[in-house]
């Protein structure tokens, strides 16, 4: 998890967008019933965003641990139908999340 300071606003027409280390975000809120999920807001210009965004992770309904199994196989070379039956979920949520892997490979 990275420490607030290395966050950035994500807003284009604010005057800290993509500044780090400036002090300009603060955590607005922690939710999430299985694992903490930290809002930020920028000072400057008011606007919200989570630490999940523009990651495989954001507007995810699965826990952390299933992605993370799903990447691990996916990366080791298994197909979309053997990583659903080994997790016992649907080819489609593998073939979902092996989309958004070539979109954030981080």
């Amino acid at each position: 998890m990275k420490s607030i300071g290395e966050y950035i606003c994500l807003n284009p027409t604010c005057v800290m967008y993509a500044v780090a280390n400036t002090n300009n975000l603060f955590i607005d809120k922690i939710y999430g019933k299985r694992t903490a999920i930290r809002s930020y807001r920028c000072k400057s210009c008011g606007k919200t965003f989570t630490e999940r965004i523009n990651t495989i992770y954001y507007h995810s309904r699965i826990n952390t641990e299933l992605i993370s199994a799903i990447i691990e196989q996916l990366r080791q070379g298994k197909s979309t139908r053997q990583i659903a039956q080994h997790l016992q979920i649907s080819k489609n949520t593998v073939h979902r999340y092996s989309k958004l892997l070539r979109k954030y490979p981080n």
